[in-house]
């Protein structure tokens, strides 16, 4: 979904923070979580991030994927470092009733590192990021100077937040609002919610006219 033109309209609509959602920078363990973008796509998405002149951008990893080794996760931080992103998110992979990880872990497809494998790898992804001058500012996040995720403070805070998008969330009252997950049903969610806003249009000026006319 990355290239230079679509980067260079949002930037002229006033977007100026990126999120490349890598995962990892190794070809096994994308293909084993079933992702559809590959190790060269990463690297297009940067280069077209870079080439757009963005302010700021992110790229996240995940740690604790099938068959991950320390060695293998080093080669994917180094990885990130090198790509220079503005921000890093690192999540450990947790695995939930009901999705495919878990379907994959029942049936013995797929083994994921032990605890203890995982601590080390968050342990490791602190050192690694640290020394490459990213500040720890979060559980799962790094940053460099004046690059903190605004979106993560407020959300760790509980403050309200809009989103726009397929998925997209919002939390506004102390509840959550979420789009719809699937790009049709967005659409139509979309269109529905246009013509009910345009068939209240006539009425709410009618009532505005008649308050003005009230109070003249």
């Amino acid at each position: 979904t990355f290239d230079a033109a679509r980067l260079a309209e949002y930037l002229s609509l006033g977007v100026d923070r990126f999120s490349v959602g890598v995962q990892s920078f190794n070809e096994a363990h994308l293909q084993a979580c079933g992702r559809s973008h590959q190790v060269a796509d990463v690297h297009a998405a940067v280069a077209a991030v870079r080439a757009a002149g963005a302010r700021s951008w992110s790229l996240d990893l995940i740690s604790g994927l099938p068959q991950l080794t320390m060695d293998e996760w080093r080669a994917s931080l180094r990885a990130a470092v090198d790509a220079d992103p503005c921000h890093v998110s690192v999540y450990d992979l947790q695995v939930e009733e009901g999705t495919p990880f878990a379907r994959w872990q029942d049936s013995g497809r797929l083994s994921f590192p032990p605890d203890d494998s995982a601590a080390a790898m968050y342990a490791e992804a602190v050192s690694i990021l640290t020394a490459a001058g990213y500040e720890h500012y979060e559980v799962s996040n790094y940053a460099k100077p004046g690059h903190r995720s605004r979106h993560n403070q407020v959300y760790w805070r509980r403050l309200p937040y809009y989103a726009f998008g397929v998925g997209a969330a919002s939390y506004l009252g102390g509840a959550r609002y979420s789009r719809p997950a699937k790009l049709q049903q967005y659409l139509d969610w979309v269109q529905q919610r246009a013509a009910a806003a345009a068939a209240a249009a006539p009425q709410q000026h009618q009532q505005l006219h008649g308050e003005r006319s009230g109070g003249a």
